[in-house]
């Protein structure tokens, strides 16, 4: 039989614009080298996806949907002209388009469906890593018959002939990355829905029970478990031999019931699908885990032991071509976990010599040196970690001492492994920072003075690429006077501040040595100094270890010369024209607002407060602004004082003149000069209008003068 193409690659899709670029662009490499064609079956799409297939094929159908996922296979299928029959998915993606041209140029006369290897992503690609994923071997390829045909609604099941060639073809599968909250509910109620449809026709149905206790832990792994017990409860009154053919139920059900915590259930799944076979990857992991949560010492020794030997010849094994497996804990990684976690029980157990043997066979760079460092809180095993940090390369070493500087090990034995390390760098690379910062640390402790070659040392160092621990290099300069202008070695100011402040934690002293400092350098006027003298200043005051009289006097000097650095560094135009949201810098605004503040307190103290608070929600030194806040309330209230004493004055004085008027007013009454009485009533109620003793007089008067 003739046959246009070697292989038919069929897809249904419906809305995949966001998958299917990334998915065709995978298969261009065949698409080109003539061997395969492409269909594409449309069952409804609302968005951009036929206008993106139509780049890649003409040969695009639409079909309206039917809820019935294996009819859109089959009539997919019904379109192709191949001898081999693809299907592929939108949110997937050919890993190696190599690798499947040589398999589809191969003489497959032998065999009647292929299997690929399945990736599935839990998560996205970050910064370029590969993110973790699950295993499984899927049939993918079948030799188009007149019987081959997929059946069942929902994850549909190709009915397919053996025999299988187990190729080396992958595919990446992204359907499983759950990150957009409304995407994974709305795919579950989709598939939860059609699940229970069939199981309202066939309740006993193992494999579609197995399906929805799969998409239900999804998104609720309480009711997940619920539903994975349902599928084991049907499984569990079957011969042995039945109930092998279910043995991804058995995988699924102890990682869900591990999820939970329900870890002795976890346990007892794990043992019961292990019995069916010991090969089964996925439960030796689960087991070694579960038993870690219960604090069963021995059991995770035993079942650490199993995984690693099934790790080492998993790939050979029958199991790991079954199609109906997916694997979760085969890659590096997990060994590592194992690895590690029985590193930490054997040092727990003082048992060195196992815990560096399974330590050493860490491949991980981050959890090699975590267990060796912990194997390094015993002085016994100097020689082993030493050993180990020779050979590793110049990153892992750094990343050791890292891990030696960070954690809480004692001082004595930290002390004993600096030496040591210090030892290999003699003998190695004496401009290692790292040697540097020791000789500079015996110094602190023997309160040596500073010599010119430990100053040359630091100034070659890159401070930007330097651990916070390099902060002794701060106390260094401190203790020993340098000149401000020494900081300009250090570079950026964050490298000054972080360093400072991992010093002030260390050394209990050294908080006050600073403050002397800047008290001693506070008039430098270059530039330089400014910079670095505002940055120490600045860590002094956020940590508010002084007593308030002291840290006003510290404080005052900061905001003094801080108004001066801005002065010099900016054009007056950005905060005199009220550009100030140009500057990004937040201290640099605090500083523009108390200079503002203070330019403007004679003239007006409300507007005064304004600025302050200002200042202080750019950039929060917040005792030094409470501070000045209370003041100003102090002046406040005397201003108020004064105030008040003021008008309680006035209004005396304005009684004593009300009484003089009346008395006046009365005499010319009494001496019958009515019109004269008249004009000075009226004069009096233009100051005092309401006063009704006076309108009542003026009444008295007119009726008189009528």
């Amino acid at each position: 039989m003739q046959y246009e193409k070697k292989v038919s690659i069929c897809m249904i899709i419906k809305d995949e614009e966001k998958n299917l670029t990334r998915c065709l662009d995978s298969l261009v490499p065949i698409l080109d080298s003539k061997l395969a064609e492409l269909i594409i079956v449309d069952t409804g799409s609302s968005d951009n996806s036929i206008q993106i297939v139509r780049k890649y094929t003409d040969k695009v159908y639409q079909h309206q949907w039917t809820n019935n996922f294996s009819e859109m296979r089959n009539i997919s299928i019904s379109y192709a002209k191949g001898e081999w029959i693809w299907i592929i998915d939108a949110d997937e993606e050919l890993e190696n388009p190599e690798e499947a041209i040589e398999i589809i140029k191969q003489d497959l006369e032998k065999y009647n469906t292929v299997s690929i290897k399945m990736k599935n992503y839990m998560e996205s690609y970050s910064k370029g890593k590969e993110p973790s994923y699950s295993v499984n071997n899927l049939i993918r390829m079948f030799r188009r018959t007149e019987e081959f045909k997929y059946e069942g609604s929902i994850h549909e099941q190709p009915r397919f002939e053996k025999p299988v060639y187990a190729s080396n073809i992958i595919f990446r599968h992204y359907g499983y990355i759950w990150e957009d909250e409304e995407f994974t509910n709305k795919k579950f109620q989709r598939t939860a829905g059609l699940l229970k449809k069939e199981l309202e026709k066939d309740p006993n149905n193992i494999y579609y029970q197995y399906q929805l206790a799969l998409s239900t832990s999804i998104v609720d792994l309480e009711k997940g478990l619920n539903e994975y017990r349902k599928s084991y409860k049907l499984i569990k009154k079957m011969s042995y031999r039945e109930r092998y053919r279910y043995l991804y139920i058995y995988g699924s059900y102890s990682m869900t019931a591990y999820r939970n915590q329900e870890y002795k259930e976890a346990i007892k799944i794990c043992q019961e699908g292990l019995q069916l076979n010991k090969d089964y990857i996925d439960l030796w992991y689960t087991l070694f885990i579960s038993n870690i949560k219960i604090g069963d010492t021995e059991n995770v020794l035993k079942a650490g032991m199993k995984y690693l030997e099934c790790k080492k010849t998993f790939f050979k094994s029958p199991i790991s071509k079954d199609t109906s497996l997916t694997f979760y804990y085969t890659d590096d990684h997990y060994e590592d976990l194992v690895l590690y976690n029985m590193a930490l029980i054997h040092i727990k157990k003082n048992d060195y010599d196992l815990a560096v043997k399974h330590a050493t066979r860490i491949k991980d760079s981050d959890l090699k040196p975590k267990a060796m460092i912990k194997i390094a809180r015993d002085d016994k095993n100097t020689q082993i970690v030493m050993e180990y940090f020779r050979e590793i390369d110049q990153d892992e070493k750094r990343q050791f001492i890292n891990l030696l500087e960070s954690q809480d090990i004692d001082i004595e034995i930290r002390q004993l492994y600096q030496k040591q390390i210090m030892k290999y760098y003699e003998e190695n690379n004496r401009n290692e920072p790292y040697y540097i910062l020791n000789i500079i640390r015996q110094e602190i402790m023997q309160n040596s003075i500073s010599n010119a070659h430990i100053i040359q040392k630091i100034n070659k160092l890159d401070f930007d690429m330097l651990e916070d621990y390099y902060g002794d290099i701060i106390v260094y300069i401190i203790n020993n006077d340098l000149e401000l202008s020494f900081f300009q070695n250090i570079g950026d100011t964050r490298n000054v501040e972080r360093m400072t402040i991992y010093a002030i934690n260390k050394y209990s002293s050294f908080y006050n040595q600073i403050v002397n400092y800047l008290h001693k350098y506070h008039d430098k006027e270059d530039m330089i100094s400014f910079r670095y003298w505002l940055t120490l200043a600045r860590i002094v005051l956020m940590l508010e270890k002084c007593e308030d009289s002291h840290y006003m006097d510290l404080f005052h000097k900061y905001i003094d010369k801080g108004v001066e650095y801005i002065n010099n560094i900016y054009n007056p135009d950005i905060y005199n024209k009220d550009m100030i949201y140009d500057i990004y810098n937040r201290e640099h605004r605090f500083f523009i607002y108390i200079q503002k503040a203070k330019l403007i307190k004679e003239k007006n103290i409300t507007q005064y407060i304004r600025y302050l608070r200002k200042a202080l929600k750019s950039y929060p030194i917040k005792k030094g602004i409470d501070l000045l806040l209370e003041q100003a309330q102090e002046e406040i209230d005397t201003i108020e004082k004064r105030n008040q004493a003021t008008r309680e004055e006035i209004q005396n004085e304005f009684e004593e003149y009300k009484e003089i008027v009346k008395n006046n007013i009365n005499i010319l009454i009494k001496a019958k000069k009515f019109g004269e009485a008249k004009l000075l009533i009226d004069e009096y109620l233009k100051i005092v209008p309401d006063d009704l003793e006076m309108l009542t007089l003026k009444s008295e008067i007119q009726l008189n003068l009528m």
